[in-house]
């Protein structure tokens, strides 16, 4: 059994538009509830990392902010509307990044629409779609995508790469965290060992998930 600790990358999409976000998940070794000191503490290291690539997104892209919270797995008996046996079970309260304060992206050109992502993909050693996940980030800024719809100058696996470099630096109850792909499914987390960037922009249509991948 394991501790593990979510962090979700959250953003207004536009003057008035919804909360969109993208999550990581890190795994510690150990059951044990995380103290508040130590969650603000990575908060705010993954805060430093979105704030030194906000130029990925125009102002568009407004109040960016890290939060993050621990929590556990919890088994349960799977059902027509829900096949996880496994469901998340907060053990800590949600705290936001006090510093730096990232405020807005700074790219200068325009956003493309809020349902246009760029997606990163990230894999462990371990084969099939359990294995894997998705995080979409923010709309991109138009220029960065052609007329077909290939990516031509939005780097955003960079920056999926640095926060989990951050995530795997970590310590958290005095222990080491992995930066993982977790299932519901089997309620395993498998530490992520590479990223790529998929080369086409994505469509999202439900940008907010109510678990993890």
């Amino acid at each position: 059994m394991s501790t593990y600790v979510q962090a979700r990358v959250g953003a207004q999409l536009g003057i008035g538009g919804k909360i969109a976000q993208f999550r990581f998940v890190g795994k510690l070794v150990t059951v044990g509830v995380i103290s508040a000191a130590d969650l603000l503490a990575f908060a705010n290291a993954l805060a430093a990392v979105v704030d030194a690539g906000k130029a990925l997104w125009t102002a568009d892209v407004r109040s960016l902010s890290v939060a993050c919270q621990g929590f556990v797995l919890t088994p349960h008996a799977p059902s027509a509307n829900n096949p996880a046996l496994f469901s998340i079970t907060p053990d800590t309260i949600n705290i936001g990044n006090s510093a730096p304060a990232i405020g807005n992206g700074t790219h200068p050109g325009s956003s493309l629409p809020p349902q246009n992502a760029v997606a990163v993909t990230l894999r462990s050693n371990t084969a099939g779609r359990r294995a894997r996940g998705r995080v979409f980030g923010f709309p991109p800024a138009e220029g960065e995508v052609d007329s077909t719809g290939i990516i031509t100058g939005h780097d955003f696996k960079s920056l999926v790469d640095n926060l989990i470099s951050a995530i795997n630096g970590a310590t958290l109850n005095g222990q080491p965290v992995d930066a993982v792909v977790l299932s519901l499914m089997d309620g395993l987390g498998r530490k992520i060992v590479s990223t790529d960037q998929g080369g086409r922009i994505d469509t999202q249509r439900r940008r907010l998930v109510r678990t993890p991948r």
